[in-house]
């Protein structure tokens, strides 16, 4: 996999580092506490297994960021979603612009979660905590953001992503998103 990354990334000219997570079996927080020696004040993290417009992460890099705070794209669309399988989307409540829970079992919810963030190196404390408590899922560290009013969300509605988890979301994804192909986890910088 590194040496297929290495190589698309030389054709298109990007430059690529690699992080491995010895607990890969662990919780996604655990991945993401990795990489916290070699990623830079500001990162945008994205779930491997989601695809979205181009324009979808546009939109979430633009708000101002302070040193302490994590953005999430939220879809307010929890009825009728074209794409979202209700069975395994994380589903987020928020109040205002502001997240208050998430959680792929949470009860009361308004929005679902779609994989793209913005984060600090306020995640990293976020997810010490989590794990502290017991939660070492990336949810839990965003929930310990959240429970400080640390966690702004960005509604993005109007824009086109998908879960890929299974057959039928593949067959779906290849119909929104004919140009695309599988990719490795992403944390990329993002700009400022």
């Amino acid at each position: 996999l590194e040496q297929h990354v290495r190589e698309v990334a030389g054709r298109r000219g990007f430059d690529v580092g690699f992080v491995r997570n010895p607990r890969w079996d662990q919780p996604n927080g655990v991945s993401v506490r990795c990489a916290a020696a070699v990623l830079p004040a500001r990162f945008v993290l994205l779930m491997a297994d989601h695809l979205f417009a181009p324009s979808l992460l546009e939109r979430v890099i633009q708000p101002p960021l302070g040193d302490d705070e994590v953005v999430l794209a939220v879809d307010r669309r929890i009825v009728g979603h074209p794409t979202v399988d209700l069975d395994d989307v994380t589903r987020v409540f928020i109040d205002g612009e502001h997240l208050r829970d998430i959680g792929k079992g949470l009860e009361h919810y308004n929005a679902f979660d779609t994989g793209v963030f913005v984060c600090t190196h306020a995640i990293f404390a976020a997810l010490d905590a989590g794990g502290r408590a017991g939660d070492l899922s990336l949810s839990g560290g965003i929930r310990t953001l959240a429970s400080h009013g640390r966690v702004r969300t960005v509604d993005v509605s109007d824009e086109v992503w998908i879960d890929v988890d299974d057959d039928r979301a593949l067959a779906l994804a290849a119909r929104l998103f004919p140009n695309a192909r599988a990719s490795a986890t992403c944390l990329l910088p993002a700009s400022t």
